[in-house]
């Protein structure tokens, strides 16, 4: 699936938690090396020397409305404008009502009309896309886009079964467990101008749900089940990557040249360097978050831009991904 973009890019924000987790403690802890493996392993392999972790208390909408004023600020926008809030992390404040709300209520834009929508890592993008269809439809002028992920709560819970099994393979499909971080992110997206060279060019999209059970968990009243095969999974991506991308430049116009930065999804190291390869780019290009952070899932992207500001005018690809397995690519003009 792709379609033309109609929107622009107004305001980026995020938020990071105070607090830092170790790579390597996280690994002492679940005793990684009755397997072999050293406990800097993730480290020195991933890339992820640590993470931040939220306040058990915290709430990810406490994150989100946290990145989404910075956002709004920048965006010289006021509560009032807002008419569209969507929430896009893989997990809520509750399963009902939607996340959203709550970051309507801590931030009183009390205009917009609020929804969640969740596709895993790549949730972001997806929510990004969604409010630039309904914007363009005329539905909005402005929209909120927000995320916030606490992964460390199911990091820790994984780290239970990480220490009581006796199986090399099932301790290796829940390492990835241990390579997550928490963040929260917010942009905020406009109509873009008449004849305006800058905004969002194109989306271009692609899943294969035959991978589902890839990268999965679910919390059956408390008991927490799943696992994170990040190798097939890494695969998987890069596949989909390979066969989007001459069609996303063909779209855009571009050539690997055109491109000033690359976003992208960051799982680790490796990963990281492939997705760059694939765009044609060299890592220098593409700002690294992974290695502070931890895989932020759906905030690397809010949290990658803001930490990394780019004058008007720059040349932008996104590269998107999440369980599913799912990928996306997007060009924007800042």
């Amino acid at each position: 699936m792709h379609m033309p973009g109609h929107t622009y890019i107004a305001g980026i924000g995020s938020s990071l938690p105070t607090q830092r987790v170790a790579s390597n403690d996280l690994l002492h802890e679940v005793r990684s090396t009755r397997f072999g493996i050293p406990e800097e392993y993730i480290s020195t392999e991933l890339g992820i020397e640590e993470r931040r972790v939220a306040p058990t208390k915290s709430q990810p909408s406490d994150l989100a409305a946290s990145a989404s004023i910075i956002a709004m600020q920048k965006a010289g926008v006021s509560p009032e404008d807002i008419d569209i809030i969507i929430f896009c992390g893989i997990e809520g404040d509750f399963k009902e009502p939607a996340t959203a709300h709550n970051v309507q209520a801590k931030l009183g834009t009390y205009n917009a009309v609020c929804f969640d929508t969740s596709n895993a890592c790549q949730g972001f993008l997806t929510g990004v896309s969604t409010a630039d269809a309904l914007i363009s439809a005329g539905s909005a002028e402005t929209a909120l886009i927000c995320t916030a992920e606490k992964p460390s709560h199911t990091m820790f819970g994984f780290m239970k079964p990480m220490r009581e099994t006796s199986q090399h393979d099932e301790f290796m499909k829940l390492v990835g467990s241990l390579t997550v971080g928490d963040a929260g992110g917010a942009m905020v997206i406009q109509r873009k101008p008449a004849n305006s060279h800058k905004g969002i060019k194109h989306f271009n999209y692609t899943s294969d749900g035959k991978y589902a059970k890839l990268c999965y968990y679910k919390d059956d009243g408390g008991s927490i089940e799943g696992q994170m095969d990040m190798r097939r999974i890494c695969g998987r991506v890069i596949g989909l990557h390979k066969k989007l991308m001459p069609q996303t430049y063909e779209l855009l116009g571009w050539t690997p040249a055109s491109v000033d930065m690359l976003i992208c999804h960051q799982a680790g190291k490796l990963p990281h360097k492939k997705l760059a390869a694939i765009a044609g780019q060299p890592v220098s290009k593409a700002p690294i978050t992974y290695a502070k952070y931890a895989n932020l899932a759906t905030a690397t992207f809010p949290v990658a831009m803001d930490e990394h500001p780019k004058p008007a005018g720059t040349n932008v690809m996104f590269m998107g991904a999440g369980s599913g397995v799912t990928s996306c690519q997007i060009g924007a003009v800042l």
